[in-house]
């Protein structure tokens, strides 16, 4: 009777730059391997989570319930396919756009105006719109 192959299966990899800490795979792991760490991230300011890998059996639901697409992955980033660079495989790419030139920084006066004096819900949704927020209705 030959031997049962087993894959081996992939770890999971955390990159702590990406992870916000939302302790979804904490929930998802079935080994319990998965724990948050005592530190903070100086770049996020989240609280990432740690791997003891010594207990992971590599089932790979962490990497599932990951809502981040760069927080885990399977070992060390290794995925199923490889990027290439466009550049070196097809050579430099022909284009008929303009070539770019610098513009000297100048100063543009503008003339005195009154400024502008709005009160109210008004005022609000003005500034809003201004702003860019696209969730007041009716303005």
């Amino acid at each position: 009777m030959p031997a049962t192959k087993t894959r081996e299966r992939p770890k999971p990899f955390l990159l702590p730059k990406y992870c916000k800490g939302c302790g979804r795979c904490i929930e998802s792991c079935p080994k319990d391997c998965i724990e948050f760490s005592s530190e903070i991230n100086e770049e996020s300011g989240f609280v990432p989570v740690v791997i003891n890998y010594e207990y992971c059996n590599g089932c790979g639901l962490c990497i599932v319930a990951c809502p981040e697409p760069y927080g885990l992955m399977p070992e060390n980033g290794k995925t199923d396919f490889e990027l290439f660079d466009p550049e070196k495989e097809f050579g430099e790419k022909e284009t008929t756009a303009p070539v770019p030139r610098t513009i000297l920084d100048e100063t543009v006066p503008l003339p005195e105006v009154k400024p502008l004096l709005i009160k109210g819900t008004y005022a609000s949704a003005i500034g809003a719109l201004i702003a860019g927020c696209r969730h007041f209705f009716g303005y």
